[in-house]
C-alpha cells in the first residue's frame, strides 16, 4: 500500500481508529495481561480483539441499517495483525524490561 493511501502511518484510518480507541479506552495493565497472560501469539491478539470488536459492534447495533452495514464493513478493513503487533511488541517489550531490571547484578570487564 502505498504512503497516500495510508493514514497517521498506519494501514487506514479505520485501523488507525482502533488503535487509537484501545489505547485511551483499555488500562496499560488490562491490554499487558491479554497480551503476556490470554495470548500466545501475535496472531491470538488481532483474534482477540476482532472478536471483541465483533461482538461490541452486534450489541451496539440491531437489525440492517445503513449504520450497521457501515459499521460492520469498517470493521472489516481493521488490520487486526497490524494493530495486534505493536501491542505485542510494545507489551512484550515491557516485561522483557521488567525481568531485565530484576535487581541482579550484572558485572562488566572493561577493556
Amino acid at each position: 500500500m502505498s504512503e497516500d493511501q495510508r493514514y497517521n502511518g498506519w494501514t487506514n484510518y479505520e485501523t488507525w481508529c482502533v488503535k487509537l480507541w484501545i489505547d485511551n479506552d483499555w488500562s496499560s495493565n488490562a491490554i499487558a495481561d491479554i497480551v503476556n497472560n490470554d495470548c500466545d501469539s501475535i496472531a491470538d491478539v488481532a483474534n482477540y480483539f476482532r472478536q471483541m470488536h465483533e461482538e461490541d459492534a452486534d450489541d451496539i447495533i440491531s437489525g440492517a441499517s445503513v449504520f450497521a452495514d457501515l459499521l460492520r464493513a469498517s470493521l472489516r478493513v481493521v488490520s487486526w495483525h497490524e494493530i495486534a503487533t505493536h501491542l505485542w511488541e510494545e507489551y512484550r517489550a515491557a516485561e522483557q524490561d521488567d525481568e531485565d531490571d530484576s535487581g541482579d547484578i550484572v558485572r562488566v570487564a572493561l577493556p
